[in-house]
């Protein structure tokens, strides 16, 4: 074999591994929305949809825990319009969000508000005073029906999705927030929620 063939040789296999590499790093980078769809469609028989839980519907049973594992917040709990921003490690636009939300802290215009990330997938820096709060085997994700990260909800008592939508920026999460008050800018063109609790829950599932 001559040596123009040896080094063409060489260099196919090279470019082969090159491209096993970045595959492989593109599969670790899916896999987190792998195991939320899998979650999901646990949860769900299958049926589930991915664009989150529709508005006035009740989501499934869930909690959230502290570092120390501590429950904090479940369906049960939730005694008002909550804010719940899910995030993940590694997402930009996540990123871009949360070092919007300087100054927040646990409540956002006067809502209750919490960072939610996956147990197993490690943290993200939330600015101080924000809250930070962890589900698991993406089972929270799965009750609001999404894969998706950044995703935003807003919950009442029993589980009811009062708004919800895939927020660009800090200030999409506050106009969220002002809604829950009677104020803000409407999303879709209809009427701001100025009585969130006047809507009926849905059965849950």
């Amino acid at each position: 074999m001559t040596a123009p063939w040896i080094a063409g040789f060489v260099a196919l296999w090279v470019g082969f591994l090159a491209l096993a590499v970045i595959l492989l790093g593109l599969l670790r980078r899916m896999s987190p929305i792998l195991e939320r769809a899998e979650a999901q469609l646990g949860v769900h028989g299958g049926k589930g949809s991915f664009g989150g839980a529709p508005v006035a519907s009740a989501v499934a049973p869930f909690q959230l825990v502290d570092a120390t594992g501590q429950t904090v917040l479940s369906r049960e709990s939730v005694e008002e319009p909550t804010l719940l921003l899910f995030v993940a490690p590694g997402c930009q636009p996540c990123e871009q969000i949360l070092g919007g939300l300087d100054g927040v802290g646990e409540r956002y215009e006067g809502v209750p508000f919490h960072v939610v990330v996956e147990e197993e997938e490690g943290t993200v820096e939330a600015p101080p005073g924000v809250s930070l709060l962890y589900e698991r085997g993406h089972a929270a994700s799965a009750a609001f029906q999404t894969i998706v990260t950044p995703h935003a909800f807003v919950v009442d008592h029993g589980g009811l999705v009062l708004d919800q939508r895939i927020p660009g920026s800090a200030d999409d999460l506050r106009q969220m927030a002002l809604r829950q008050r009677g104020g803000g800018e409407s999303t879709d063109g209809h009427t701001p929620h100025t009585h969130p609790h006047s809507i009926k829950p849905a059965e849950g599932r």
